[in-house]
């Protein structure tokens, strides 16, 4: 059994990324389209838009799996949108774990990310049991989101919150003790 390899996607992987979001059994867990074009697959591994990090799972040469984090903007900068794709072939392996581990350790210790969210199908219950047991909580259900095999399907909405980071201030400062930066001052408090 060869070893699973996490890294940012690349234009080799174009080809095997888009046959695996054209199997029914991963189009069946996601948003996506029957029939879509390799460009779509394309755009997203050649784009290298600010705020959006992307990872790839590969065994024996071969992409497998997929997961981007993009970062809110502006006053969402604090958090982010994670969306997590495994070939089904791989399914319950071991690779959304994996992806999972690497990408929010990249939300997390890397961006400085408190917040990170997703939307998963309510019927999808491996993928549900994963996100819970990474800290994902239940914080909605948004009713026929979307349209698959002519039944609209109810999707869950979850987060993942986790406190600040600690600071490390300069000595004598007062936020370094505390191990969180001080307060700023809003509107109409303090100079």
């Amino acid at each position: 059994m060869s070893e699973l390899i996490l890294r940012a996607p690349e234009e080799r992987d174009i080809p095997a990324l888009h046959e695996m979001i054209l199997r029914p059994a991963v189009q069946w867990g996601t948003g996506r389209l029957p029939y879509q074009k390799t460009d779509w697959v394309a755009e997203r591994v050649r784009a290298r838009t600010e705020g959006v990090h992307s990872l790839v799972a590969e065994k024996d040469g071969t992409a497998i799996g997929w997961a981007t984090l993009t970062r809110g903007p502006d006053r969402r900068s604090h958090s982010g949108s994670l969306a997590i794709t495994v070939h089904d072939l791989h399914h319950r392996q071991g690779v959304g774990r994996a992806l999972m581990t690497a990408i929010l350790d990249l939300a997390d210790n890397w961006l400085g990310l408190i917040r990170t969210e997703l939307e998963v199908n309510l019927d999808n219950h491996g993928a549900i049991a994963l996100y819970r047991a990474f800290g994902f909580e239940d914080e909605g259900i948004r009713r026929a989101s979307l349209l698959r095999d002519g039944v609209y399907v109810d999707s869950l909405l979850m987060g993942r919150l986790i406190a600040p980071r600690p600071t490390a201030g300069a000595p004598g400062d007062a936020s370094a003790a505390s191990g969180f930066a001080a307060k700023s001052s809003g509107p109409g408090e303090g100079a």
